[in-house]
């Protein structure tokens, strides 16, 4: 039915009919009526040969209209009036009339308007000529209201018609629009769905890449520390030779009555180029300490305003014996006012002296020559040789770690380990200067590198956008530029140790000391600061402490925790002191004095032998009465501690059957043992390296509590919002 609709109903500016094709059988009906009336009428004749007649006519026109719609519709309506006027003709009834409606009604439903009124016309024409025709069985008065009703019939039919036709036609177009729409829904659908399919794919690529970033950040992580605990091994590995020859260096050159004979001349100048070359190994060390952790992010500037005039002289001063001993010229060109330069000093002095140094180890005729100057708010270092110069080949690699100088160079025997430019480069990009090179072959080079003089605030927008072209002012203004200003953070910590080593890692922010409560309330109210650090010995004194100076200070960041001292858990286990290796003959005496009984007997701990003989003569040099006996493991140490018992015991950390804490601790069991002075002697900085021992779990000294509170307390938000950076930062990997 929907179909029939589509194609003929629906459809605008056509003929309401749709069986057309069917019209022509409906001649079968009163066909069928005239043959059952045949049987009972006495003008049964008339009636059989015009059923007859409607039995031939209907699959005849039913044919034509199936293939002309028009063309039989228009013949099935013709053939309707003429079998009515046969049936007139034959029965004489005038009643048979009426049925002309009949065919005025089919032409208005399957033809035209036009045919409709031809026909309607030539009916009218019929009646009108009917009564002239038939006589007095056919009169006007009879035959005019059958004109009215054929009229009429047609002119409510028409006018039902054009309703249903603009019903049609807007039905229609409606259908067309959502046909459209459902075949663009369609479309959107397959987009949508291939775009989901699509978005699914990308999901899971995004899921797997996820993973994989996971993976490779897990490696890089493991890659890093493996690297980090490389550096470290090795670099400990590399001291302990190393401080023992500089150790014994030091006593050829300050005490050489121990080794029984004055030193000659020679024997002089050769022990002090050892020392040279011992001083320039353990520097080399600590640029390989230096540079991972410049490439680890740990290693911050501590930025100040300072004299880089006083720099440059200091850095020179160092390296003058040197100069002199080559036969070198030095030239100095500095301005008279050279502004003040926000910077590290410790690191530029490092740079000035890398240069320098290298100026003079690669130049063996000439000299050098440094020159400082101002540009465009940048202060310019130059550091210039006459030495052989640099390959533009090797120009271009030279600031990369461990590459040294030419190959004529190296084997001139002029060397070194090819990290100081590296460092150095990096010492001037983190203050956000640059280093570079010029250089020609057999004309020397020149280093430059500059540094801004100080941070000047950026402005947001010029002052001209605040005015419009007539000086008009503007609606709204451009915010004042805020100059930045580095953080400032107040360090209660009585020790006083903790300062330098947060400087390490955090970079611009000036950490102001106080070492006593009511110090800390003074600066804290003298000076702006964004939290108060305050390091306690214990938990319980650290919440105390916190809510004394919340009390003063309500309305500063309080960050409480609990940082032992460099040398705390040595004290904690019962050592009296904390020796770094090399250890240098004052540090030793320091340590000998601090002993409050008499010291007639050391017992010296190491499983090093070489280390054993340098200590023992170092405290031979401090005092010849003291009688020193050695161990090199932890079970021998004991043994001797409980039969010769030693007035100073010198323990060393790492031992073979077990380590110096653990023998500390069987030394407290000990009633005999435990009066007995212990100084700890280590390779290994307690705030750089394991301070602590395997059944610690730690490796670097951490607090083991953190408290933050403000005021009277924290609000709920606050307090989540806190709570949620603290732990995403806690989450972080170190």
């Amino acid at each position: 039915m929907m179909r029939l609709m589509n194609v003929y109903a629906l459809r605008p500016n056509r003929d309401l009919y749709p069986f057309s094709p069917v019209l022509p059988l409906l001649l079968l009906a009163p066909a069928l009526l005239m043959t059952l009336l045949a049987w009972s009428s006495p003008a049964a004749e008339e009636l059989l040969n015009l059923a007859l007649l409607l039995y031939g006519a209907a699959p005849i026109l039913a044919l034509l209209t199936c293939r002309y719609r028009r063309l039989g519709a228009g013949a099935t309506v013709l053939g309707l009036i003429g079998i009515l006027l046969l049936a007139l003709s034959w029965f004489r009834e005038p009643m048979v009339l009426a049925f002309l409606v009949v065919p005025a009604l089919l032409a208005a439903l399957s033809l035209g308007p036009a045919a409709t009124a031809l026909v309607a016309l030539l009916q009218t024409v019929m009646l009108g000529l009917l009564p002239r025709v038939f006589g007095p069985e056919v009169t006007p008065a009879g035959v005019v209201p059958i004109m009215g009703a054929i009229w009429c019939s047609v002119a409510i039919l028409w006018a039902m018609r054009r309703s249903v036709n603009e019903l049609a036609r807007w039905s229609w177009e409606h259908f067309s629009r959502a046909q459209s729409l459902l075949e663009e829904a369609r479309d959107r659908q397959v987009e949508l769905k291939e775009t989901l399919d699509a978005l699914a794919r990308a999901n899971r690529e995004l899921a797997l890449m996820n993973e994989k970033l996971a993976t490779l950040r897990l490696v890089a992580e493991n890659a890093q520390k493996a690297k980090a605990t490389f550096v470290s091994s090795v670099s400990h590995e590399f001291r302990t030779p190393l401080n023992i020859i500089i150790g014994l260096t030091e006593l050829l050159m300050d005490a050489p009555r121990v080794f029984g004979e004055a030193l000659g001349p020679k024997t002089q100048e050769a022990v002090a180029t050892l020392y040279r070359n011992c001083e320039h190994l353990s520097s080399m060390i600590e640029d390989v300490l230096d540079l991972s952790q410049v490439e680890a992010g740990r290693l911050a500037i501590r930025k100040e305003y300072v004299d880089l005039r006083q720099l440059v002289r200091n850095a020179l001063g160092v390296i003058l014996p040197l100069l002199t001993r080559k036969g070198l010229s030095i030239e100095v060109s500095m301005p008279d006012t050279l502004p003040e330069v926000y910077c590290d000093a410790t690191r530029i002095r490092q740079v000035l002296l890398n240069l320098v140094s290298n100026a003079t180890r690669f130049t063996e005729q000439g000299g050098i020559s440094v020159a400082v100057s101002v540009e465009d708010g940048h202060v310019v270092v130059s550091v210039r040789d006459t030495g052989p110069g640099i390959a533009p080949e090797e120009a271009a690699r030279i600031f990369e770690p461990f590459r040294q100088a030419t190959e004529t160079q190296r084997r001139g025997g002029v060397g070194g380990h090819g990290l100081g430019l590296a460092i150095s480069k990096q010492f001037v990009e983190m203050h956000h200067g640059k280093m570079w090179l010029e250089s020609e072959m057999g004309q020397g080079s020149t280093f430059f590198f500059k540094l801004p003089i100080s941070p000047p605030p950026e402005p947001l927008a010029p002052p001209e956008r605040w005015i419009k072209e007539g000086w008009v002012t503007r609606s709204s203004r451009v915010p004042l530029p805020v100059a930045r200003l580095a953080e400032r953070m107040i360090l209660f910590d009585e020790s006083g140790e903790l300062r330098p080593v947060f400087a390490r890692y955090a970079d611009d922010t000036e950490f102001v000391e106080a070492r006593t409560l009511g110090d800390t309330v003074c600066r804290a109210r003298e000076m702006p600061a964004q939290a108060i650090l305050v390091n306690s010995p214990t938990e319980a004194d650290l919440l105390e402490r916190l809510r004394l100076i919340g009390v003063e200070l309500p309305d500063i960041p309080i960050i409480g925790y609990c940082l032992p001292q460099k040398n705390a858990h040595a004290l904690c286990a019962g050592a009296i002191g904390y020796l770094l290796k090399p250890v240098h003959r004052a540090d030793l005496q320091r340590i000998l004095a601090s002993v409050a009984q008499p010291i007639g007997r050391v017992l010296i701990v190491d499983d090093e032998e070489d280390t054993l003989w340098f200590l023992e003569q170092l405290v031979g040099v401090c005092d010849e009465s003291i009688q020193v006996s050695t161990a090199a493991s932890a079970g021998e140490a004991l043994a001797k501690m409980r039969s010769w018992r030693p007035d100073l015991v010198l323990l060393d950390i790492v031992l073979p059957d077990m380590d110096g804490w653990q023998l500390l601790t069987i030394k407290a069991q000990e009633e005999a043992l435990v009066d007995i002075p212990v100084a700890i002697v280590s390779a290994q900085d307690p705030y750089e390296g394991p301070a602590a021992s395997e059944q610690e779990g730690s490796d670097q000294l951490s607090s083991p509590v953190l408290a933050t509170t403000m005021g009277d307390g924290l609000a709920i938000g606050k307090l989540l919002r806190c709570a949620q950076i603290i732990s995403a930062l806690l989450l972080q990997p170190d």
